[in-house]
């Protein structure tokens, strides 16, 4: 340790104060600060501004080690601590402060150099991995704002429905899902008259439509992300690479994040991708149940635009409410009403609906299709 820096000695006790003291100059220091009252020991310690804190403490009361504790938080200077006797509790307590060296058993003069340096190089490591965390946090944290300035961006500037006119749907169809998806696109119009679901919307690729609406608009280029979650790759991958192309032509740069399936649902719940390829299936076959889902301002994890809007909510809450009492031609308005909101708005742009293909051999018969997407093995009969 650098025989320049100030070290002060936090100890009632004159008698084993002296010990460090005596200890500290045999070893070079010469800077040496004592503090036996702890009345303000804070503003003191701040006062001479040491380099290292010593604190001796023989029996210590809670009151007391939550007080050194404060201190050991505030400073931000490595800091040896020495008790007679401690408990997990307390020891814990300790680390959980910032104490460098916490040491039971009281001192003894000739240690005094091995624990400084102990203390001072675990300090100075705490330190760097704090350094470090603060950067990862604040690099994430710019990555948010930014991510969320360029989803406001685009819905200030009313690019979904650019978006919507620049996907690639039938390639969609054809390379990433080799034909086994009923399309959602190429619909009459997004008011839509019927109330099943899913169904298609008016969209269909027309760059040249959402060039000039991005013309419009007035957006200028625009770079971003579209994440979608590896464990899904198969079919993911190539959509999240075909919208790249494609919405390359109308100015929208993206950027691929591909992210774990592991973390997926963790991605998804902080809301915070501005564009993400998304499978999500009802368990139950009611369009309201969808949309509650993945539309209603309750925002919950699958409404991953986080689209909040009162009067979608209040179509979502009308089908509920005229379902429970048989109220057919309200519930049928209200259907109508959210799904024709979502297709104009397109918040989420519907493109495809993946088939569910189960293969058997010729003697295998009663499969039976389940809510869940899975085989329900109950049913199937050979021969």
């Amino acid at each position: 340790m650098d025989p320049s820096f100030k070290i002060v000695i936090v100890d009632a006790n004159p008698v084993r104060a002296a010990i460090l003291e005596e200890g500290l100059r045999e070893a070079g220091h010469v800077q040496v600060v004592h503090i036996a009252e702890t009345a303000h020991l804070l503003a003191r310690v701040y006062a001479i501004d040491p380099d290292v804190i010593l604190i001796d403490l023989e029996n210590p009361s809670r009151d007391v080690l939550e007080q050194m504790f404060q201190v050991s938080r505030a400073v931000k200077r490595p800091v040896a601590m020495f008790v007679d006797q401690s408990d997990a509790a307390s020891i814990e307590a300790a680390v959980d402060a910032g104490v460098s060296a916490y040491i039971v058993g009281g001192l003894r003069k000739e240690r005094i150099k091995n624990i400084l340096d102990l203390c001072i190089s675990r300090f100075n490591a705490f330190a760097r991995l704090q350094d470090e965390l603060e950067r990862t946090r604040s690099a994430l944290e710019e990555r948010k704002v930014i991510d969320r300035a360029k989803g406001i961006l685009m819905k200030a500037k009313n690019l979904n429905e650019e978006t919507a006119y620049a996907l690639p749907y039938k390639k969609i169809v054809d390379a990433a899902m080799f034909g086994h998806a009923r399309p959602l696109f190429g619909g009459k119009s997004n008011d839509v008259t019927e109330t099943v679901w899913p169904q298609p919307t008016g969209y269909n690729t027309d760059i040249a439509k959402a060039k000039a609406l991005m013309a419009e608009s007035g957006a200028g280029s625009i770079e971003s992300a579209i994440s979608f979650d590896l464990g899904d790759a198969v079919n993911s991958e190539p959509m999240a690479i075909l919208i790249q192309e494609s919405l390359a032509q109308i100015g929208i740069k993206l950027a691929i994040n591909k992210v774990p399936g592991a973390n997926w649902r963790s991605e998804m719940a902080k809301k915070s991708m501005p564009m993400m390829v998304n499978f999500f299936s009802g368990w139950l076959d009611y369009p309201e149940y969808f949309f509650f889902w993945c539309y209603s301002g309750r925002n919950a994890i699958f409404n991953t635009p986080s689209y909040v809007d009162k009067g979608m909510d209040a179509f979502i809450e009308g089908a509920y409410a005229a379902a429970a009492v048989g109220e057919k031609a309200r519930y049928e308005t209200n259907v109508r009403g959210f799904i024709s909101k979502a297709y104009k708005e397109v918040p989420r742009i519907p493109i495809i609906q993946p088939y569910l293909n189960v293969a058997t051999q010729r003697n295998i018969s009663g499969y039976s299709y389940w809510f869940h997407r899975q085989v329900d093995y109950r049913s199937i009969v050979k021969g």
